[in-house]
């Protein structure tokens, strides 16, 4: 029978590891670099489980370190800690990112976790008290999912999604982590974040919210840093061991900095939640004359009242343009564009004048407004993009081709949805569209390499034809 939660013994066992196996430690880290990213380190309990790893450059096993496990939505660890290798270095955090998780599987995410909490605190020296989780968009279901399953995690840091669909890998008002979310102000998953601070707050769960302008995609390095000084923040409140190299001081100027560059976009509601924010904080601890004097001149400007209205009404409108894109989906999904003798469908034709209404808006000096609609446009893609993917993975090539067809209209230099697109074509023998799309790869992403083409399984029925060596030689 498939196991469908994670096994809490197996990371209490690994715990239990730690305070016996520091010997085993001392020999295992001796054969990993300091200071860089090793992209693969394979487990040794599970050879077909591997992670990408940084290890600070004065790490010494003889101390114990924080570390954070982190979830990546298509396996590919070395990427979040890469980013988070920055701000990992200055406060001297380990961390692993895992090579198999990846969104559509639980199991294969707990079977991840399992492996590499394992393997982590055999080989490394770890503080049983600061274990951290943290993932993007998927991934950051799965890190709230492990938090909530063993009780063991002290913190996490979800970027780019809130809590995972299923009820009891949610937080309660019981859970102990602390909760930071990074999350771009045009990612479709922004009101999502809003929606799981309201209800932290209401559980009484110490969480932070960093908002960014992007999409939906990993945080910036900068962000990532400032989210573990913020981890070693409540750790520092806590009275437990932090970097010498921490302060609340750097943490405070890291904050008031970045609320300071979007008071002078003047985006001037998340500029006063930040603001406000800094003064719960570090009341009693800085001088925060400045802070205040911004607070009040805030709130109390007719720019700001306007600016809040003017969001509260975008946000419900945002609602309802997600809501009758959901039901577009839902019917496109079981029509298929094929009744075409009921006026009331949506066809082709309608998919793309709502897109093109929404990139219409968010070319709008209106930040907010365009936001909102951006936020919708990489609804509209990812959903396109994930349902694309579960059709072709059913062989239902007809629809998933419809649905990749809308997500390039979207994004149409997505060089992931034209790659997609060739291999759909490529399945039910479209050598032509099989051209046109890789040309289109090779045009937004200068220099891929033959090597990729020829190993792609999905190519190789069209590989022999005249076209295709054509495209290869031309690389």
């Amino acid at each position: 029978m498939k196991r469908t939660v994670l096994n809490p013994l197996i990371l209490l066992f690994a715990f239990t590891l730690i305070i016996l196996q520091v010997e085993s430690a001392n020999t295992y880290a001796q054969s990993h670099p300091k200071g860089q990213v090793t992209d693969t380190v394979m487990c040794a309990h599970d050879s077909t489980q591997t992670y990408a790893l940084y290890l600070p450059s004065n790490y010494d096993p003889k101390r114990k370190w924080p570390v954070i496990i982190i979830f990546e939505p298509a396996a590919r660890g070395n990427l979040p800690v890469s980013k988070f290798k920055e701000g990992a270095e200055e406060l001297g955090y380990i961390l692993v990112g895992s090579n198999n998780s990846r969104n559509g599987s639980w199991e294969i995410a707990f079977d991840a976790a399992d492996a590499m909490f394992l393997d982590v605190f055999e080989r490394f020296s770890i503080d049983p008290e600061r274990v951290y989780t943290s993932g993007f968009s998927g991934g950051s279901r799965i890190a709230t999912s492990v938090a909530v399953i063993t009780g063991k995690i002290a913190g996490i840091i979800a970027c780019g999604a809130g809590y995972p669909n299923v009820p009891q890998y949610q937080p309660s008002a019981d859970s102990k982590f602390v909760y930071c979310a990074l999350v771009g102000n045009q990612d479709m998953n922004y009101q999502e974040h809003l929606q799981v601070t309201e209800d932290l707050n209401q559980k009484g769960i110490t969480n932070n919210l960093i908002t960014f302008p992007a999409g939906h995609q990993w945080p910036p390095a900068s962000i990532l840093k400032e989210s573990l000084y913020w981890l070693d923040f409540q750790a520092y409140n806590k009275k437990m061991n932090v970097s010498s190299f921490f302060s609340a001081e750097r943490l405070f100027h890291l904050t008031k900095d970045r609320a300071d560059s979007i008071y002078h976009v003047q985006d001037l509601v998340e500029a006063l939640r930040i603001y406000e924010s800094l003064e719960k904080n570090f009341k009693g601890n800085f001088d925060l004359n400045e802070v205040t004097q911004r607070i009040t001149s805030i709130a109390e400007s007719k720019d700001y009242k306007k600016q809040l209205r003017n969001i509260e009404k975008i946000n419900s409108q945002e609602m309802e343009y997600r809501f009758k894109m959901g039901e577009a989906f839902t019917e496109l999904v079981f029509t298929r564009f094929k009744a075409t003798n009921d006026s009331t469908l949506k066809d082709m034709d309608w998919w793309k004048n709502e897109i093109d209404r929404f990139k219409h808006v968010a070319r709008k000096d209106d930040l907010h407004k365009s936001n909102m609609a951006l936020r919708v446009l990489n609804m509209i893609w990812a959903r396109c993009a994930e349902t694309s993917f579960s059709y072709a993975s059913r062989q239902d090539y007809e629809l998933a081709i419809i649905l990749n067809e809308i997500w390039l209209y979207v994004e149409p230099q997505s060089t992931w949805g034209h790659w997609s697109m060739a291999k759909l074509y490529a399945q039910t023998g479209n050598v032509e569209g099989v051209v046109k799309h890789l040309k289109a790869v090779k045009e937004y992403r200068p220099g891929i390499p033959t090597r990729a083409i020829q190993q792609e399984q999905a190519f190789q029925s069209i590989i022999a034809r005249e076209e295709i060596r054509r495209l290869l030689d031309d690389n």
